[in-house]
């Protein structure tokens, strides 16, 4: 559980870091609607190298208990062509472990498998959580060896971590009431605001500015196909 504290507070750091980053200007970024950052990763509990971190915000015409139930449904991970989760890499996925953090359906801590025969080592640590006030998915890849230690009780302060996820929030347009259980409907005609945020990592040591650049282009292109795949597996077309 502290090693999934730790990924949820990494996890919003980013979201909240002031934007230093120097692609806003860029032609082929601009008014693309998604922020996009590149830093130097480093320190314990983080995997040393470079990363791009990539956020966008939108509205999408569902009430905050659908979308949490979406993210959180496994078969959705790997739904045909329209695989959104880019750490699952369109596998199917299958839940190894999951503690309750609450009452609340669906809140909980959870260790995932894809089925990637090529991967047989990489888990995903996952913590989900609801209230009135909104919802949040945060996800990191783990290896076995990790995550064998947290189960063994070892420090996890050394275990680098890199969340991706999602934020869930009401639009403000009064009409999406959050309800003591999640359900499977649409949950009326409020709307919510979706903000979606991703970390990879994309060089290790000396980072030219040539691979600069490509990392963040192909790390934009990345998030905007995955919020493309969101809304077509959602049905909804704006």
């Amino acid at each position: 559980m502290q090693l999934s504290h730790r990924m949820v507070k990494n996890f919003c750091e980013i979201l909240s870091t002031p934007d230093k980053d120097e692609f806003r200007q860029l032609s082929e970024f601009r008014n693309s609607g998604i922020r996009l950052s590149l830093q130097r990763s480093e320190g314990p509990g983080q995997p040393e190298g470079f990363m791009v971190s990539a956020s966008s915000s939108f509205r999408l015409p569902f009430s905050m208990e659908y979308l949490f139930n979406f993210f959180n449904d496994k078969k959705e991970r790997a739904k045909n062509l329209l695989q959104w989760d880019i750490l699952a890499g369109g596998n199917p996925v299958s839940s190894v472990a999951e503690i309750p953090t609450g009452t609340q359906p669906g809140n909980c801590i959870s260790i995932l498998q894809p089925f990637a025969p090529k991967e047989i080592n990489i888990l995903m640590l996952q913590e989900s959580s609801i209230n009135a006030h909104g919802a949040l998915i945060t996800y990191a890849p783990l290896n076995l060896e990790a995550v064998v230690s947290v189960v063994s009780g070892e420090d996890t302060t050394r275990v680098p971590i890199l969340p991706s996820g999602f934020v869930i929030s009401g639009d403000g347009s009064g009409e999406n009431r959050f309800r003591a259980s999640t359900s499977s409907g649409e949950g009326g005609s409020g709307g919510s605001i979706l903000t979606a945020s991703f970390q990879i990592l994309v060089c290790h040591g000396t980072l030219r500015r040539q691979l600069n650049m490509e990392s963040v282009a192909a790390v934009h292109t990345l998030i905007s196909s995955t919020i493309q795949k969101i809304k077509a597996a959602l049905n909804y077309f704006d």
